[in-house]
């Protein structure tokens, strides 16, 4: 009996030895980013503080991540020259709509800064915002891509 329970203990680290490799291999190589964005509207008594956020993203795909990706939003008029990139963004949605434009400007291989003004109406109001954020290449990541 004991010989059995020792075989498939073996048997069972083998195999998990195994599956862990090919468990790793389905996450890429990544890149962590971190970005700042400040937004300002137009009529806010106070400024509102800058929010930072740390993302591991899919490696190379660095300042398109900025330009606002939605079942819901359609980014037209990409331009491109030199550095810089400029877009323009409409969402709609339930009751709301949302149209703007960007742009993008490469710093080099790890940063970048971008600005993009946006004009929304939900239920018949009207507000006004423009964000400008900077981003930066922290290191390498696992990057789990989404199911």
């Amino acid at each position: 009996m004991k010989a059995n329970t020792v075989r498939n203990t073996v048997l069972s680290l083998t195999t998990l030895g195994l599956l862990v490799p090919a468990m790793s291999a389905l996450a890429e190589e990544g890149e962590l980013w971190q970005t700042q964005v400040k937004m300002e509207m137009p009529g806010m008594p106070a400024a509102m503080p800058p929010q930072t956020a740390t993302v591991c993203q899919p490696k190379g795909r660095s300042e398109e991540m900025s330009i606002p990706k939605d079942a819901s939003c359609k980014a037209t008029d990409f331009n491109k020259s030199g550095n810089k990139t400029s877009f323009k963004v409409a969402c709609n949605g339930k009751g709301n709509s949302m149209t703007g434009s960007g742009e993008v400007e490469t710093l080099g291989s790890d940063s970048y800064r971008g600005k993009m003004h946006m004009i929304m109406n939900s239920a018949g109001q009207k507000m006004e915002m423009t964000q400008n954020f900077t981003s930066k290449r922290l290191g390498k990541c696992d990057y789990q891509p989404p199911k």
